[in-house]
């Protein structure tokens, strides 16, 4: 080692300073990876839970508390919570659709705000996390929509 570089790490507070900023830069990379890895994931499932439910069953769902007792809705229901069972990383999986404004009635005015709505909620109706049918979900941002209209993973 050069006498130079000895000078440079022998000195405590530099040498410090210089492995903070290289953890912190292979911080940033592996959780870029990481994140990156989860989203993949994330979105395989999201695939394979698509290719198991029945398209006619989910449009037949109305997005309201009417929904509660039907049998389909209960079928749903049941399928989300066995896999949130089975993927124990998955705290709930909910399944949300654009809010309808039904004909003959004014628009919610934070329909502009929140135009995407509960369908079906895996959690427990009791949950303080429960997203019952029709409810509004939260604000969603514009780039988000997008993803949303253009039917895009």
């Amino acid at each position: 080692m050069s006498a130079a570089l000895q000078r440079i790490l022998g000195n405590r507070w530099t040498t410090t300073a210089i492995l903070m900023v290289l953890s912190a830069g292979m911080a940033v990379t592996d959780m870029a990876f990481v994140d990156r890895h989860l989203r993949e994931n994330v979105l395989r499932d999201v695939r394979l839970l698509r290719q198991t439910l029945d398209n006619q069953e989910v449009l037949s769902l109305a997005g309201s508390p009417a929904d509660l007792p039907t049998p389909i809705y209960q079928r749903l229901k049941g399928q989300l919570a066995a896999l949130c069972d089975v993927r124990r990383d998955y705290r709930c999986i909910y399944l949300i659709a654009r809010r309808r404004v039904q004909p003959g009635q004014p628009a919610p005015a934070d329909l502009a705000e929140n135009p995407l709505m509960f369908l079906l909620d895996s959690e427990p109706i009791d949950s303080p996390n429960y997203g019952a049918p029709g409810q509004p979900l939260a604000p969603v941002n514009r780039e988000d929509m997008q993803y949303y209209d253009q039917d895009r993973p």
